[in-house]
């Protein structure tokens, strides 16, 4: 028979532990590195503070589009994982199919970076945590519940 100590390990709140099912996380910022990379079309850092938490997360989103003969671009894990982010905070706009970003009424975007921050900070979202945050959260992201302050 497997040892099991009798002794449960207690948290602040006397609940389940911290890292288990869903967490609130506030969007403190996001940053455009894409430009660091010659080989990434993305390379977004969304930093996020989670509840209980006095440290910041940071989720990377990074990648290369996949294109068709034209040029054009094909569903992709990056599109996947950057629409899921999208949907989850709301951000109706994206890409256009020539990569470049455009807002919801699709108009350019000429800087990402300053419009998310300018209209996308402060969000709060449930985050699915089944093990690790900071492993979890490069490996899909978010499963919406999107709150505000």
């Amino acid at each position: 028979m497997p040892y099991r100590p009798n002794d449960k390990q207690s948290f602040k709140n006397g609940d389940t532990p911290p890292w288990l099912g869903f967490q609130n996380a506030k969007i403190l910022s996001f940053t455009d590195e894409s430009s660091k990379f010659e080989w990434a079309d993305v390379y977004l850092i969304i930093e996020l503070q989670t509840t209980g938490s006095e440290y910041p997360v940071r989720m990377r989103l990074s990648g290369s589009f996949e294109r068709d003969t034209d040029g054009s671009l094909m569903n992709n894990p990056l599109l996947k994982k950057f629409y899921s982010i999208a949907d989850a905070i709301g951000f109706g706009g994206g890409f256009d199919t020539n990569g470049n970003w455009v807002s919801k009424i699709d108009e350019p975007i000429e800087n990402i970076e300053t419009f998310l921050n300018n209209n996308f900070l402060s969000l709060i979202i449930s985050l699915p945590c089944t093990f690790n945050l900071n492993n979890y959260l490069s490996a899909c992201f978010l499963s919406t519940t999107i709150k505000t302050d």
